[in-house]
């Protein structure tokens, strides 16, 4: 979300880690009746993509919503892409069971 736009309806461009937990128990299950499966991707895929910041030498304290650019996510989703492929190739390897 654009600073100006977060700023415009009085909302914290700092990632909010109870805001995520909230959206997750609650939000995605209640009020959009989401499957547990699917909560569960969500959160996954947010943990990754959080791990794959801080290994881009980003720290979570420092985090803004700005720091999560349109080239940063599809950065992430190639690298995910590449170790599904790579997965599919290499059932055994640890990296892939996991």
């Amino acid at each position: 979300m654009p600073k100006s736009i977060g700023k415009s309806f009085g909302v914290n461009t700092k990632p909010n880690g109870n805001l995520l937990m909230v959206a997750l128990q609650e939000y995605m299950p209640t009020t959009k009746n989401l499957s547990r499966n699917t909560i569960t991707s969500y959160r996954d895929a947010i943990r990754q993509l959080l791990e794959y910041i801080v290994s881009r030498g980003k720290s979570l304290d420092t985090l803004n919503i700005e720091d999560i650019s349109d080239t940063l996510v599809t950065d992430f989703y190639s690298i995910l892409k590449q170790i599904s492929l790579f997965c599919k190739n290499k059932k055994s390897t640890p990296r892939c069971n996991t």
